[in-house]
């Protein structure tokens, strides 16, 4: 009897972990190169749902126009974003980038977009908005192209990317 117990509480136990596990914790797959040399295209990983409080310089993953894509987080809500001579200021406070190359940095401030030509102002979020922006500046689209996102276009925070 203890071991039939047993058998149908490790079985329930399966079951709530296989039917819960996609709302918690999804696959993912780096597509692209907009996150090199930090993540390369084809790496896998997973990204939890679960966003108690996200913090400058994680990796999310956001719905961009029903595709998801994996971008880094530069600009937190009610901040105001400014690059001058390549050096990230948030609220008029020098932030270094330690995960990115002084090569890469070169490439962060572009041109013919809006967000990209008010970037040098710098850009004011609101309480609902993140700037993101891929690793590898020079072939990521991002917050530079179409502006800062709400806070309701991100999945999930990245973690155990292999």
């Amino acid at each position: 009897m203890k071991i039939l117990r047993t058998i149908i509480i490790y079985l329930l136990m399966f079951v709530t972990i296989s039917t819960t596990y996609p709302i918690f914790i999804m696959n993912i797959e780096v597509v692209g190169d907009s996150m090199n040399p930090t993540y390369k295209d084809g790496q896998e990983g997973y990204c939890s749902k679960i966003i108690y409080r996200l913090e400058r310089f994680d990796v999310i993953i956001v719905d961009r126009d029903e595709k998801d894509v994996i971008k880094r987080v530069i600009g937190l809500p009610n901040e105001t974003i400014r690059y001058d001579n390549n050096t990230l200021y948030i609220d008029d406070k020098i932030i270094g980038e330690d995960f990115i190359t002084n090569e890469i940095k070169q490439y962060t401030l572009c041109v013919n977009s809006t967000y990209c030509n008010q970037l040098s102002d710098g850009i004011k979020l609101d309480n609902d908005e993140y700037f993101i922006m891929g690793d590898n500046r020079r072939f990521s689209v991002d917050s530079r192209t179409y502006g800062p996102i709400k806070k309701d276009m991100i999945i999930g925070e990245v973690f155990g990317i292999k």
